[in-house]
């Protein structure tokens, strides 16, 4: 199966709109994997489970739809106020940087506090774009 009907068949299975939409509406991947394997989404007749998919267990459907939304990213327009975290172009969250450092060095190691502070730690290099200082980022 193409990434395309794979993507397709998660969405009109499980979402029914696609990822983007979830995440828009502020859908939480982890809590709606649970609450459908919890049978709480579709009702208790319904076997939240998808051979032809490859899912069988709650981590399975998170993974899946992991997968659709790609990586989470920090964007820090103002670097020495807060970073946006961002999943396929919809907000998810905020990171206060309420700091000021002029050398690169000690402004990484203290954006790194904030950002375990706030739930994430950061998996890539910081790179200078047009969006600021951005970096992947990873949930704890």
């Amino acid at each position: 199966m193409s990434n395309r009907e794979f993507t397709q068949k998660i969405e009109e299975r499980y979402l029914g709109q696609s990822i983007h939409e979830f995440l828009s509406m502020g859908g939480d991947i982890d809590e709606y994997a649970r609450l459908v394997f919890a049978r709480e989404v579709f009702g208790p007749d319904v076997d939240p489970r998808d051979e032809e998919l490859g899912i069988e267990t709650e981590q399975d459907l998170t993974a899946a739809l992991e997968q659709l939304a790609g990586p989470i990213t920090i964007a820090t327009v103002d670097p020495n106020e807060r970073g946006l975290i961002t999943r396929a172009g919809v907000e998810i969250d905020e990171v206060r940087f309420d700091f000021y450092s002029e050398d690169r060095s000690e402004w990484e190691r203290l954006a790194d506090e904030r950002l375990q502070e706030a739930g994430y730690r950061r998996v890539s290099a910081w790179a200078d774009t047009d969006l600021g200082n951005t970096a992947t980022v990873t949930r704890l």
